[in-house]
Order: C-alpha cells, then structure tokens, then sequence
C-alpha cells in the first residue's frame, strides 16, 4: 500500500487487484506469465500436442506453475491447446531473457537457438505476448534489427512499443523503454504509446509504477536515471518529494536482495551515517556494501567501492568469512567484471594501493608486482589499433619483457612501440620511448614504413608531434657536443645552445 501511495497508483479493490490490470479469470496476461516463467524453463518435455482440454483461465495457469514447481511431468498436464502454446511462448521467452548472450540453447527436439532466434520462436508460438516482445526488445543491440516470422522488420524501440500494445498493464515494458530512451535520445524527449501519449523517460518510469507499485526496477531507475545523487529529489505523482535515497528504499522494499540498489544506496550515505532498511535494520555504508555481497557474491561494483573505503593496510571480514585486503578486493573486482570501464578504475585503486615491493594474486592463480599490473590495466582498455594504449604500454616495458597481447602476439618493447607507430605516425609518446631505448651510438630501429632511425632521429620525429615539449629539446641537446648540429623537422639546422633557448620558450 505505502509503494501504491508513492507511486500515485489507481485505487484497487478488495483482492488486490488494480481496476485497470484485467486479471480477468479468462485472460493471461504478461504479468502473470512472468511471475512462473522460471518454473517453466525447467520443463524437458514438450506439451503434447493433442491434448484436449477445458479452457483454462489465470487461475489455473498459477495452478499449472505449481504443479510443474513439484515436478509433476508435463505430459501428465491437460491444458487446452491454445494455453499450450501460449506456456509454450512463455518457456521460450524466459530461455531467451536468462540465457547468456551469444549462448545457444539446446531445446527437447534438439533444436539449438541463440536469445533472438528463442524470441522469435515465443512470439510464433503467442503473436501477442508482451513478454517475448519486451524480452525481444531487451536483447536487441541499440541498434540492431530482426525480422519476424509475418516479415515485419523491427529494431529495439519497436519491439518494446509492440509488447505495450498487445498488452498495456505490463509494467516491465514501460521500464524498458525508459531504459532505451535513455540511452538513445536526451530525458526531455518522448516516446509515442500506441494509445498516442507521448511519455518522456520519468513519466514511462512513472507508468510503470501505475501498473505495478512494487515494480522495483522502475523505483532503482527513477533513482539512478532521473534523480542526481546529491541534494535533488523528484515529484511523484501524487505530490510526494523523494531523493535517490527514498527511491532506492522503496526498490528495495520490492525486491530487499538486489545488489545494485544496496550498493547504490551505500553511495548516498556519508562515512557516518546510517540508514534504516525495511527490515528495521539501521546499516551504514560499509554494512550496505557487504549485504550487497551476501546477497551475490559476484556483484563487482559492490567490491570496488569497499575497495575504496579500506585504507591500505587493513582487511575486511565478508559475511561469508572472507578476509580480504584492499588489494584483495581489487583483484576480486577483477575476477568478476568485464566491463573495461570499471576494470580500469579498479586497477587504479588497485595501483594507487601498491608499492613497488607489493605483488597480487589474481583469481588464475597469477601473482603480479606493481610493475606487470601497470602493464595489465593497459591492456584491458585496448581497441582495435589502439596506438595511444600500445604506447603507453612500450613506455612502461622494460628492455628485454616480452608481454601477450588478447590476440595471442608476444612482443618485445620495440615491437610494441613500432606497431604503435604503423597505426598512428605521429604518437609522439612512441617516439619518445624509442629514443629512450636507443644508445646514442648510430643504433637504429626499423620503422613499418622502411626507415631505419637513430636515438636523435626519433627525439626529432616526437619533436614533431609536439613542438612545445621542452624536455624533449633538452634530452636532445644533451646529445650534442660543441658546434654540433641537428636538423628538425622543419628544416633548421640547430646546436646546443639553440636547443637549449627553444626549451626555455
């Protein structure tokens, strides 16, 4: 009732049942299917196709859920056919939505399909279920397209307005497209429904929670998309003011075993402060972030930023009985994240943790120092002919290292910084770090495109891509002797003293 009340919802009647929701005894809708499409992706069975059988409302759906939860056979089930084939929808579109992407599922005929291949198959079986619809919209690329049975093309926005079409008190979907206007277009822009309201990002959040109070995912993204963390708060329909904290009780009240909203909400408090749960418990940020971990173990943001907080030469005791140091936290960052972004920021709480005398063990039983894992939070921001990185990582090598690329290649030092160069001629950083490996002795490198430079050749070629860096003229000034002279990139022929003057502008 307090989340209806927040949330501005339309009253309800005495079974709980909201007067717009049509849970109706003769309509499945997508709700109600999601709330025991787990149960289903269990089954390893399909159901007969000649079962003849009364019609069967919600009620009994929820009967059938319960039934199959207790492992009854599948086949032992009468169920009116077109029920079948709507369970059926359902069993695919939950395959689809807990598959790992790229993943492919083997179904009891022996049929293998991907995400997208198991929705197009949900919406064959059910052409109007808003839950394959939505699940299709969620595991479509922003950009990405596919085309259905019927030979309709949609992209991500199409399939999300689809699955609200073929039923409006589907609350997720409302999420999902605020989701994916928020990554495609700004929050002040809107969405056209089918019922031709034009929602921005906050009133699709807040449609979501008039379909559904407790829709714990619309209450964490009302806090982390719409409301900034500090000193700003929202109006909820119904008048009431609340700032991200207050929202990320209430997704909580939903669903008390989230990790990202117990980790968010550990974000709001000071050192400090405390905050008093649902549960009754009053838990301040250090606590928040451990519950986030109790509640999954592999939740990395959760590790980051008790990463953070613990100083330098102290532990923390998990609730599972872990006692991890801060470098330990870093590396179990590590383990569990593959987003690049977060990966960097946890090699640099990691770096700034270490001394030179420090080594880390990680989760493949490698054990680095200082200097290897420098090298390694380069390379886990590589793109594609990332000159930039590729240099950075030649400057930190030492003489001799050989380090392994993602894409298998060994490379030396000079090898890296060369490769460097192919894929951009002016990084001047590579040219720098090559003159640095140079004796000033006639010794030279072998650039891609056939040149062979010296130790002063190369200060001159970084002297090119950086006209105003004065340490470089030094460097090379301190190559010459006498009247000596060198000739820049521009033509002049220069000596010490010149190199010393242009240093000093």
């Amino acid at each position: 009732p307090a989340a209806a009340a927040a949330a501005g919802s339309e009253p309800t009647t005495s079974t709980g049942e909201t007067k717009d929701s049509a849970l109706e005894e003769e309509k499945l809708d997508a709700a109600t299917l999601e709330l025991f499409a787990r149960a289903l992706v269990s089954i390893t069975r399909s159901f007969r196709a000649n079962s003849v059988l009364p019609q069967c409302g919600n009620r009994t759906c929820l009967a059938v859920a319960k039934l199959l939860e207790s492992n009854t056979s599948a086949a032992e089930l009468t169920l009116d056919p077109s029920l079948s084939e709507r369970l059926r929808s359902v069993a695919l579109s939950s395959l689809a939505r807990f598959s790992c992407k790229g993943a492919g599922t083997t179904l009891p005929e022996g049929q293998v399909l991907d995400q997208t291949a198991l929705c197009l198959a949900a919406i064959g079986h059910d052409p109007r279920s808003a839950f394959a619809f939505c699940n299709l919209g969620v595991i479509l690329e922003l950009h990405g397209k596919v085309t259905l049975v019927d030979g309709r093309t949609m992209d991500r926005r199409q399939a999300l307005l689809e699955a609200q079409r073929v039923d409006p008190t589907f609350a997720r979907t409302y999420v999902e497209l605020a989701r994916t206007y928020g990554y495609l277009r700004s929050a002040q822009e809107t969405i056209t429904l089918s019922d031709g309201r034009a929602l921005c990002h906050k009133d699709l959040l807040f449609e979501a929670l008039r379909r559904d109070p407790r829709n714990a995912d619309a209450w964490y993204h009302l806090a982390m998309d719409v409301v900034s963390l500090r000193n700003k708060s929202i109006t909820m329909p119904n008048g009431r003011e609340m700032n991200r904290q207050q929202l990320l009780l209430e997704s909580l009240r939903s669903s008390p075993k989230a990790p990202d909203a117990l980790t968010h909400l550990a974000q709001t408090l000071s050192d400090t402060e405390t905050v008093k749960l649902h549960d009754g418990r009053a838990l301040n940020k250090r606590q928040l972030l451990l519950e986030a971990l109790h509640c999954d173990p592999d939740y990395p943001l959760a590790y980051l930023n008790l990463a953070r907080i613990v100083s330098r030469r102290t532990t923390i005791t998990l609730n599972d009985g872990r006692l991890l140091s801060k470098t330990q936290l870093c590396a179990e960052v590590l383990r569990c994240e593959t987003d690049a972004a977060y990966r960097v920021e946890a090699f640099n709480v990691l770096l700034d943790a270490m001394t030179d005398r420090d080594t880390v063990r990680f989760h493949d039983s490698r054990v680095l120092n200082k200097h290897q894992v420098r090298i390694e939070s380069l390379m886990c921001g590589l793109l594609s002919q990332d000159s930039e990185n590729y240099a950075l990582i030649g400057w930190e090598m030492f003489p001799g290292e050989i380090v392994t690329f993602p894409d298998g290649r060994a490379m030396g030092k000079r090898e890296v910084l060369v490769q460097a160069l192919e894929w951009n001629p002016d990084e001047m950083k590579a040219y720098l770090a090559l003159a640095d490996s140079l004796p000033d002795n006639g010794e030279t490198v072998t650039l891609s495109d056939g040149r062979a430079l010296t130790k002063r050749q190369f200060y001159v070629e970084a002297l090119r891509c950086d006209r105003e860096a004065s340490d470089i003229y030094l460097d090379l000034a301190l190559l010459l002797s006498g009247n000596e002279r060198v000739t820049l990139s521009d033509g002049r022929a220069v000596n010490k003293r010149q190199l010393c003057i242009e240093a000093l502008r």
